[in-house]
């Protein structure tokens, strides 16, 4: 707004009062009228503008030049200038201007109402800026009170956060020590289990060797038990022979005993004819001598058969008792081939089943790798996983570290809005001031008691600038105090993030522990149910081992004591077979005697008679 100034009034002037003093200045604070014409059209004055061209030329002379924003000082100085300048030029048109002068005067009573209503409306609208002002002050300090809030609040929800930290950071060591003594202990089962896959080779080998050396102690018994029985075969049928030996001499026994009484009654009868015959006898003494020792040497030999024939009876006896000894070995043998043949099936599926569990352990092996590998890369994701939980940690304490800073510029934004409305409150109080003062001037000059150089006032347009400034800076401030809230918000936002992120990595951990221990439980069930195995297939083979030599050494030892049994009573059968032989050749021998002689001596007699 531009600057109205009042024309100072000639001594001779017919409205000239005494209070109109030329050497004092009134700034005005209404709107600023842009020429005479204008105001004495406004106002319904009459005046011929022909004489005021000049004037008005000059007039948009001087609003033509740009005063910019001087201070008060400088502006009545410009003021004075221009009041001198105005004053040279009012000489040279007093003429015209004393015609006009009534309605000046007019004009410059109606202008001092205007006036009066604009300061009187200025001072309204002030009033109303003020508590405006105030309203906004009052809501800025509950805003400072409100953020202070929400400051302590932050700080304790930081101090919350870092424990929380600090608390997962040792969940976070204690489960990557866990998940180390997860491996240790996987690298141990896996140890333990090549150890026990070694000791299953071993006993695998040692099983095939003892099962290798016991086939070939079956096979050798066998072969022993065939070569015996073979034996036994050919002793049953050299029993048999002499059985057959033994009846025909029994056969020839009975014939000689048929011989002997033939010739007894024959005896009885040479007797009686011997009787008759006497002169026959001594002729025939010699043959008769003859035939005593042949009756005594076939007596001889009838009682020689007699004791052959005896003890051909107990040897066959003894032979019978041996066949029957062999025929209960040959029995038991059988019986322990089919025991052992049992066996052999029942070590042959034990053996099945023993391949079947290699298989199935076989099968674990291969699998356990796997689970060991799995079990590997399940640590290694929890490592890594922790590795990134400590890096979001690293993360979430760099973003903390930030939202301190944050923090710590909010409160130094804050403090500087404060200030700021501080400032706005010295201004409001200047403000006021000027108000103030503004009442002051227009009571002064209603009572016309107040000196008006001792009056300083501002113009609306700075009165303006200076609410508009403390409007702006409380904008300012509520747009900072915004922006400090909508920062605090976005670190609570990812703090709360950091925090999700930490939980599902607790939670994920806390799913791989569990994975990890399941798998070394399955891992120890595993090996413990090979260890029972392997000790059940022990004992099933010590005890295998035991029934087979106790049962090889009964089947053995029973044969093989018959066997020498009759080996050993054989070898004298054997001789008096021999012998016996020798002495069915010698019977043979003299049974061929005796007919012969039996023969002569029939011939002897038959040819007697005739002569």
């Amino acid at each position: 707004m531009e600057q109205i100034v009042e024309s100072p009034k000639g001594s001779d002037s017919p409205g000239n009062d005494g209070s109109n003093n030329p050497s004092k200045h009134i700034i005005d604070t209404a709107a600023p009228i842009e020429s005479v014409k204008d105001a004495v059209s406004k106002f319904g004055g009459k005046l011929g503008w022909r004489g005021l061209q000049t004037q008005s030329l000059e007039r948009s002379k001087l609003e033509g030049q740009d005063f910019g924003k001087p201070d008060n000082t400088e502006e009545l100085e410009s003021i004075k200038k221009l009041i001198e300048e105005l004053k040279v030029k009012l000489e040279k048109v007093e003429r015209e201007e004393g015609e006009a002068k009534q309605e000046v005067e007019i004009a410059s009573l109606k202008i001092e109402e205007m006036e009066q209503d604009i300061v009187n409306e200025a001072s309204i609208e002030a009033n109303i800026q003020v508590e405006t002002e105030k309203a906004r002050h009052a809501a800025a300090v509950s805003d400072l009170e409100i953020i202070r809030r929400e400051l302590d609040s932050l700080n304790k929800e930081y101090a919350s956060m870092v424990s929380e930290r600090d608390i997962a950071v040792k969940k976070s060591e204690e489960a990557v020590a866990e998940s180390e003594e997860v491996e240790k202990e996987l690298e141990d089962l896996a140890a333990e289990l090549i150890a026990t896959k070694e000791s299953l080779e071993s006993t695998r080998a040692a099983q095939l060797d003892a099962e290798e050396q016991r086939l070939r102690v079956v096979d050798e018994e066998t072969r022993n038990l065939k070569v015996e029985f073979e034996q036994a075969e050919e002793e049953f049928q050299r029993l048999n022979q002499q059985v057959s030996s033994a009846m025909v001499l029994k056969s020839k026994l009975d014939a000689s005993s048929s011989l002997l009484l033939d010739l007894k009654a024959e005896l009885a009868a040479y007797m009686e004819s011997k009787i008759k015959e006497e002169g026959i006898e001594e002729e025939r003494k010699k043959e008769l001598e003859e035939l005593k020792l042949n009756i005594e040497k076939a007596n001889a030999e009838v009682n020689s058969l007699r004791e052959a024939s005896e003890s051909l009876k107990s040897k066959l006896e003894l032979e019978k008792s041996l066949l029957i000894d062999l025929k209960q070995s040959e029995e038991t043998a059988s019986a322990a081939v089919l025991t052992l043949r049992e066996e052999l099936e029942k070590t042959r599926s034990a053996i099945a089943c023993l391949k079947m569990k290699e298989e199935e352990a076989r099968d674990m092996m291969i699998e356990l790798p796997k689970k060991l590998q799995q079990a590997a890369q399940d640590a290694d994701e929890a490592k890594s996983l922790a590795q990134a939980a400590q890096q979001e940690l690293v993360e979430a304490q760099e973003e903390a570290e930030q939202a301190k800073a944050r923090a710590s510029t909010l409160e130094t934004r804050l403090v500087a809005t404060q200030m700021e409305i501080e400032a706005s409150n010295v201004s409001k109080r200047l403000a006021k001031e000027s108000i103030s003062a503004l009442e002051k001037s227009e009571s002064s000059r209603s009572n016309n008691d107040m000196d008006y150089s001792n009056v300083v006032t501002i113009t609306l347009d700075e009165y303006h600038e200076l609410s508009k400034r403390s409007y702006k800076a409380e904008e300012q401030a509520k747009a900072r105090v915004a922006a400090a809230n909508s920062q605090i918000e976005m670190a609570k936002e990812s703090e709360l993030r950091s925090l999700e992120r930490l939980e599902e990595l607790n939670e994920e951990l806390a799913v791989r522990r569990e994975s990890l221990n399941i798998a070394a439980e399955k891992a120890r069930q595993g090996k413990l149910a090979v260890e029972d195995e392997l000790r059940t297939w022990k004992t099933e083979q010590e005890q295998q081992r035991n029934d087979m030599t106790t049962i090889a050494a009964a089947t053995s030892t029973d044969p093989v004591h018959d066997l020498l049994s009759s080996k050993d009573k054989t070898p004298p059968n054997d001789g008096e077979t021999g012998s016996a032989p020798d002495t069915k050749s010698n019977k043979k021998k003299k049974k061929s005697l005796f007919p012969s002689k039996v023969v002569m001596f029939f011939t002897k007699r038959k040819t007697h008679p005739t002569k």
